[in-house]
């Protein structure tokens, strides 16, 4: 195994934070304290974690609130940073009852940053914790200039990218806007875009959005193309990609402007953290070090970070690779180790192997799904050994056998960063002088810290000298404190007793030792304003039924515009590639002359690349009559607010979708705040997909509307099912997919904007009476595939499909 450093182990264990290159920072994960204290052992600058509330790993160990506290001390004490995990959505319950609370010990302790998803968590941290720093989770679906703006605005510091942008879209964003730029690194891709996904939720109630993803991609699918069966058991995980490592092309990732470099895996364990850490780390330095023509990645370490863990070989993500089936893991959706040995005979059993790498005691290597042999011995690669093993297991000649479990570097790690303590150099002062007291200085990194004892007298018999003194002082013993140079004034013939040395040693790096533990502690004051901004509407008795309809066919126009009730109706986006101008044209002034407002319904995503289709998008809705939006993501909020493109009105309005969650009142309140902002004007707000009934109460009013009928978009990818198995022309078509359960889902590829979205089962509350009891929009979804009875669905309602989370509550 390689284990060659750039610079020696006692070099980085011993470094001085003060010294410690910060241009670009190495972000580790960790899922319990002894993880946190390996990964600063291993070099991180800083640490991401989550506490036992709001975290978007639910089924990590995480830490308690005194593992939290104790963190934030280790970390400061070495000057690594902490940020905590805030990224779920959070019920209104739970936000007004259990939030702040959960935070202030936290906040107190000296927390750099909290990580958030939702609206109103950012909302409310930014009252009550005015100081601390606030990240945009990735959950929140950043890509690109515009929403990350408004983000900033509302007060986020960083902006954690989605790991669909590429890096001149990073780029992009780094020279167009002042703001610390995270992405993610190393480790787990998901299929979805992070904060899209409601496969899990709508599967079986676990949501990805509250960090209980059961992980439904990583299931064995068969694909459909018109009927017809295009995969097999060897290709059948068709939503499972690699794992990423964007090792090779750092100084790129560095150079597009990303500062914080991120490392999956908060559920992994310490030889993943850790090992990925160390490696990270020394790669980062070199860079720093030698620059881009100096930055050599050594083979080995990649095959090093496959032994840890890798999906089918490893890709650089969608920082430069071609999105399809080279960044999917189609065979396997978990670990699946590095060709290790291969079957050079088997006679009943007793097999010889060559080892096509050198071999470990202890290495683990799979035999199938459930069996697996460990190495009794170490072996070099071409060397052979023999293992006697049951006669049933598949081990034919010329068979290839993975390790799974790399035993070296585990030792490593255990020997290296496991219960190991960095070391930070101090210097030191000692005067002594007669009949004054004894004081010691300590100095470290602009800090000093000064103890004095006992009054200073002359010797009796044995005075201290100058060299003995020196020793003493730098008899640190187990502390994490190296004393790198000690100064002594000294006067002639004193007596200087070795107890005071190391009574006055010991408090004056105790004294150090606080001081950078609690150097960022604070007090938390409690905002006069802190409540919601939110006022909660009166019943109205008067109220009657508000209806809107969202259509993807023009022959569906008329139809829903003469159902009682509908107010608005949405033309899906992709009406305006399909129909020319005048077809258009005459819908919107048919809905206009019976009162009714028409918004266009634009795309799941936008990303930079696709800013000037976008725009023409938008023009062409203009040119029709249209200044009315249905936004999916806050980047087109920004979009449609700026001055790039040319708008029928000077202030156009919108209505937010699903996806944009509101899943409690302050999250409405920074909406409506982040919207005003844009210099938009916000009409209504739609209710998320996985509240029930009584959990929207305290959220729906006149400006929210509800989903009742239509497709449910269980993902929203950049990657195309049928771009994956070949099947891809450049043109709107869709592909089938039936789960292990006979779950069955329809991708549709959209290829104007170049992702897909999933449905599932159709969502339909019409037998619910929702409008009965809810004073909002009720809105009715039709597509272009099913020949449904507008009339009837948006009057007495249908049976069939079914009623999602409208009555089942997501953990």
């Amino acid at each position: 195994m390689h284990l060659q450093q750039p610079f020696n182990l006692k070099a980085v264990t011993t470094m001085n934070v003060d010294k410690r290159k910060t241009q670009v920072e190495v972000l580790a994960p960790a899922g319990s304290l002894d993880i946190m204290k390996a990964v600063v052992a291993a070099g991180a600058d800083a640490i991401y974690l989550g506490g036992n509330m709001f975290g978007a790993r639910a089924f990590a160990n995480n830490f308690n609130d005194e593992e939290l506290i104790c963190a934030i001390e280790y970390a400061h004490l070495f000057g690594r940073k902490v940020y905590l995990t805030v990224n779920t959505l959070l019920k209104s319950r739970e936000i007004e009852n259990s939030l702040i609370e959960y935070l202030i010990p936290f906040y107190e302790a000296g927390l750099d940053a909290v990580i958030v998803q939702d609206m109103g968590v950012f909302n409310l941290i930014r009252k009550h914790f005015p100081d601390m720093d606030i990240h945009a989770s990735t959950q929140m679906t950043q890509t690109g200039v515009y929403g990350s703006r408004l983000l900033k605005e509302l007060g986020a510091t960083r902006i954690v990218t989605s790991r669909e942008m590429n890096l001149q879209e990073i780029k992009q964003l780094h020279e167009r806007l002042d703001v610390e730029i995270e992405s993610f690194v190393h480790g787990a891709l998901c299929y979805c875009y992070s904060g899209q996904c409601l496969l899990s939720s709508f599967n079986g109630g676990r949501s990805g959005n509250r960090g209980r993803c059961a992980q439904p991609c990583r299931m064995p699918y068969d694909v459909y193309d018109n009927g017809e069966k295009i995969n097999n058991r060897n290709n059948s995980y068709a939503l499972s990609p690699k794992d990423m490592c964007a090792l090779q092309i750092l100084p790129d990732v560095i150079e597009s402007g990303v500062y914080s470099l991120k490392i999956e895996g908060r559920m992994k364990n310490v030889t993943y953290a850790a090992m990925v850490t160390h490696i990270y780390r020394k790669y980062v330095d070199m860079y720093l070090e030698k620059g881009r023509k100096g930055f050599r990645v050594d083979k080995q370490d990649i095959d090093d970070l496959s032994d840890i863990y890798n999906r089918g070989a490893f890709t650089s993500g969608y920082y430069d690779s071609v999105k399809g089936k080279k960044m999917m893991s189609l065979g396997r959706p978990n670990h699946m180790g590095t060709e290790c040995l291969k079957v050079v005979s088997n006679k009943a059993g007793r097999i010889t192997f060559k080892a096509l790498k050198n071999v470990n005691k202890g290495d683990v290597f799979e035999i199938d799904k459930e069996h697996s042999f460990e190495s009794g011995a170490d072996v070099a690669a071409g060397q052979t050994f023999v293992v006697n093993l049951p006669k049933k297991y598949p081990l034919y000649e010329g068979r290839i056998v993975n390790r799974m479990n790399n035993a070296k570097i585990k030792a490593y790690v255990a020997d290296n960063y496991v219960g190991t303590t960095p070391k930070l150099h101090v210097d030191m002062k000692l005067i002594v002088r007669k009949n004054e007291n004894i004081s010691l200085t300590v100095m470290y990194d602009g800090i000093e810290k000064t103890c004095t004892g006992e009054i200073v007298t002359e010797a009796q018999n044995r005075p201290a000298s100058e060299e003995e003194l020196v020793k003493n002082l730098k008899k640190t013993g187990d502390t994490c404190f190296v004393v790198e140079d000690a100064e002594v004034q000294l006067d002639d013939g004193m007596f200087v007793p070795v107890g005071w040395i190391k009574e006055l040693r010991r408090n004056v790096l105790e004294q150090l030792e606080t001081h950078l533990k609690h150097g960022l502690v604070r007090t938390y004051n409690k905002p006069e304003c802190a409540e919601t901004d939110d006022k909660k509407e009166a019943d109205d008795n008067n109220y009657q039924v508000r209806k809107a309809a969202y259509l993807h066919d023009i022959k569906q126009v008329k139809e829903a515009a003469s159902v009682s009730g509908v107010e608005s109706i949405y033309l899906d986006y992709k009406m305006f590639y399909m129909n020319d101008e005048n077809s258009l044209k005459e819908a919107v002034k048919h809905c206009q002359s019976h009162e009714i407002y028409v918004y266009m319904f634009l795309p799941h995503i936008l990303k930079a690349e696709k800013y000037d289709k976008f725009k023409c998008l938008c023009e062409k809705a203009s040119d029709c009559g249209i200044d009315r939006f249905v936004c999916r993501n806050i980047e087109q909020i920004g979009f449609l607010g700026s001055d790039n493109w040319k708008k029928l009105s000077d202030k156009v309005h919108i209505i937010t979708d699903s996806s944009i969650y509101i899943f409690n009142t302050f999250a409405k309140d920074e909406l409506r705040r982040l919207c005003s902002n844009a210099g938009v004007i916000l009409d209504r707000m739609t209710l998320p997909l996985e509240l029930t009934d009584k959990e929207m109460k305290p959220v729906i009013g006149s400006d929210t509307e509800l989903v009742v009928y239509g497709d449910v978009p269980l993902m929203v990818s950049e990657q195309c099912v049928r771009r994956t198995y070949g099947r891809c022309d450049g043109s709107w078509g869709s592909i089938n997919i039936t789960g292990p359960k006979g779950s069955s889902y329809t991708v549709e590829s959209m290829c104007e904007f170049c992702y897909s979205v999933m449905n599932g089962e159709k969502l339909n509350l019409t037998k619910e009476n929702p409008e009965e009891s809810m004073n909002c929009v009720i809105r009715y979804e039709f597509d272009e595939r099913a020949a449904d009875d507008i009339q009837l669905v948006m009057t007495d309602g249908v049976c069939g499909g079914t009623t999602g989370h409208f009555h089942q509550a997501i953990d």
